[in-house]
């Protein structure tokens, strides 16, 4: 181990000046170590960004959104793999190719409503690790996702690059599973891009992208460039680099001491701090986040030849201890990704680091999404409601009062803190959804109208508060019946972009229309005359019935006036109306010159009513008198309320007829009807037979 008093000797030797820093374009967050065990250590110091609370939100989709990084996750981190033979899914491990099948399979059915799901590349799957937790897995599913398995998980930086959700180790391996994520809004923190550039087969050889793979996808934040800024440049005694990707001051040598144990190495970090080393006493062991910027997806020399002096191959010591197993303590394999953890006492290399950029720290904005809004509303402060941890000033775009367009749209936040000097300005954005707004309609229900107005404007007046078109249901110059209808009017707004489609209805009455009769006069007829059409016609075109006021002189035979007697008829033309016409009537006087008619005066001779009789065919003999030369006499003859057909002789113009009847047991009524024009005269007699 390096003596603190040799290595102050050393270290005076160096004129010391200012060094130059400035914010990098990432922020690392904590690694989620809470418990500290030694002093110095990474649940001691909890560097980094504080994850926020709650870290994971459900969507209730089967999704999952990080809050920290703004990543949407499959709830369910295994369910199968897609097999292109078999085109579906199937139960297994995954091997590189058919991960990127599966990926492509999901985003082909739209899987859970998207189509822009990607296997993660290393950065992505490693940020939902929980260095605080022994099981990365059972942390994961206390968080709410679901079958997370405590195996290696693929990434889609290389074909053997994995993540192990057993501890959270990073390892190369052939056969592991997969889990599937898309990228949505920014979170707390915005992940890096991890360096791959070209697309690698299983072998390692170079091949086309499928276009799923990290090299062509390039996920996160761009690499600044040049990624390190060597401070010596500028100031020889500055022996330090600045990532400007991450703000943090790193030793240019990357070698200052040999292999030590894990407290060596943070008693080290103490002795370059008590001998304020080039110039700053706030030196750390880095974290395992921190640790892991320095790696690059595509060279594993990177950072060995294009930035530090004396890295060395091998494992670098973290400050996160492998909780799992205190004993233990996380380190990072020089030129890769690869993590690992090796027992407190066993030698491995140290690289310091502390905070670049002035060691601001960016204050945490809390801005949740807002309500959607109807166009026509302007945003204000229900909408720009922006929080910060600490105190300072917001400033929105767009600003309150703007009215925005349907749609979705995104706000932004600039949050510049009071104090500057600990914090620096930092942003937020939110998205908003503005509804179309349905178009006010203003239509009252029109005045009466009568059968037989045809719609028009009268009626079909409706207004709306923009501009647009009309379409009426039923149509202008419809003419509708009688009754109480219902207009509907389809409004289309000229602005489709921020108005719906709008409809009103109103009621309206049509009233049933007068309908006149048109009857001329009646000329003098005689009783010798043939029946004759009236003549009169109803206005609305509906048949016309008649009545006679005295059927002695007329009466009424399907819509013809039929002449009986002389003498003096008002006939009435009458039209009953509809469903669209109102009734109407209209009398005309007939005058019929000549005798009138009387009803037949019927008598049955000689038969008593109540005769008693034990023969049961009985002779009737009786006259009808009062018949006019044109009269059509019937007689019908019925016995017991039966009609029996009785031949009858009747003769004219005397009036006599005769006839014989069939008697049964007991009570006969024989019933004698004569009819005329004028009525039936009719004449019954009860006869009892007597059986012997």
């Amino acid at each position: 181990m390096i003596h603190k008093t040799s290595l102050f000797l050393l270290l005076t030797l160096t004129l010391l000046l200012p060094l130059h820093a400035q914010a990098g374009t990432v922020e690392i967050p904590q690694t989620g170590q809470v418990t500290s065990y030694a002093a110095g250590d990474d649940g001691a110091i909890q560097t980094g960004v504080a994850w926020p609370n709650p870290r994971f939100t459900d969507n209730g989709d089967q999704t999952i959104t990080d809050n920290l990084t703004g990543l949407m996750w499959e709830k369910n981190a295994y369910k199968g793999n897609y097999d292109k033979a078999a085109n579906g899914v199937i139960v297994g491990t995954f091997t590189w190719q058919t991960a990127l099948d599966t990926a492509a399979f999901y985003n082909n059915i739209s899987y859970l409503g998207y189509s822009d799901w990607r296997l993660p590349n290393i950065n992505e799957l490693k940020s939902l690790l929980n260095m605080g937790a022994p099981d990365q897995s059972q942390w994961l599913m206390s968080q709410g996702f679901t079958n997370v398995l405590n195996q290696p998980y693929r990434t889609s930086t290389s074909p053997s690059v994995m993540v192990n959700m057993a501890d959270g180790g990073i390892a190369n391996n052939l056969y592991s599973y997969a889990w599937f994520v898309r990228g949505v809004k920014p979170g707390v923190v915005a992940l890096p891009e991890t360096g791959k550039e070209t697309c690698t087969g299983s072998d390692g050889s170079w091949r086309p992208c499928s276009g799923t793979e990290d090299a062509n996808l390039r996920m996160g934040i761009e690499w600044p460039e040049p990624r390190f800024t060597d401070n010596s440049l500028a100031n020889p005694a500055d022996l330090t680099l600045l990532d400007n990707l991450t703000g943090l001051v790193w030793p240019k040598n990357a070698g200052l001491a040999g292999k030590m144990t894990w407290q060596q190495a943070l008693d080290f970090i103490e002795t370059l701090n008590n001998a304020n080393y080039l110039g700053h006493n706030d030196w750390r062991l880095p974290n395992l986040n921190e640790l892991q910027t320095l790696s690059h997806a595509q060279y594993s020399d990177y950072f060995k030849y294009h930035a530090f002096l004396n890295y060395q191959l091998g494992y670098y010591w973290s400050s996160s201890t492998y909780v799992k197993n205190p004993v233990g303590a996380w380190v990072k394999s020089s030129g890769t990704f690869n993590t690992s953890w090796f027992a407190k006492t066993s030698l491995q290399y140290v690289l310091p680091v502390r905070a670049g950029g002035g060691g601001l720290t960016t204050p945490v904005i809390n801005w949740a999404e807002p309500y959607d809004i109807v166009y026509g509303t302007p945003i204000s402060a229900v909408q720009l409601n922006a929080t910060a941890d600490v105190e300072g000033t917001f400033v929105y775009t767009p600003v309150a009062g703007t009215v925005l367009d349907a749609g979705t749209h995104t706000l932004n936040v600039t949050f510049t803190p009071s104090d500057t000097a600990r914090y620096k300005a930092s942003t937020k954005t939110v998205t908003i959804n503005v509804v179309k707004a349905t178009p006010a309609i203003t239509w009252s229900d029109p005045a009466d109208i009568v059968y037989g107005t045809a719609l028009s404007i009268t009626q079909l007046n409706a207004t709306a508060d923009v501009a647009g078109a009309f379409f009426y249901s039923p149509a202008s110059g419809t003419v509708l019946d009688a009754g109480l209808h219902t207009l509907t009017a389809i409004f289309t707004p000229a602005d489709t972009v921020n108005y719906t489609v709008a409809a009103a209805t109103v009621r309206l009455t049509v009233l049933k229309a007068n309908q006149t009769i048109v009857f001329p006069a009646i000329a003098t007829r005689s009783v010798r005359d043939p029946d004759f059409d009236p003549g009169a016609n109803a206005s609305s075109g509906l048949a016309v019935t008649y009545t006679s006021s005295d059927g002695t002189v007329a009466t009424i035979s399907v819509g013809m006036i039929h002449i009986v007697g002389g003498g003096t008829a008002a006939i009435t033309a009458w039209q009953a109306g509809d469903a669209n016409y109102n009734p109407a009537s209209q009398t005309q006087i007939l005058k019929v010159t000549g005798r009138p008619s009387k009803r037949p005066v019927l008598t049955i001779n000689t038969l008593a009513d109540g005769t008693v009789t034990s023969s049961a065919s009985l002779s009737i003999t009786g006259n009808v008198g009062g018949l006019n030369k044109k009269d059509t006499l019937t007689i019908s003859i019925a016995n017991n309320g039966t009609t029996t057909s009785v031949p009858v002789q009747f003769a004219v113009p005397s009036g006599n007829f005769s006839g014989v009847f069939s008697l049964g047991d007991g009570e006969n009524v024989i019933e004698i009807a004569a009819t005329n024009r004028l009525g039936t005269t009719v004449d019954r007699r009860t006869i009892f037979l007597q059986v012997p």
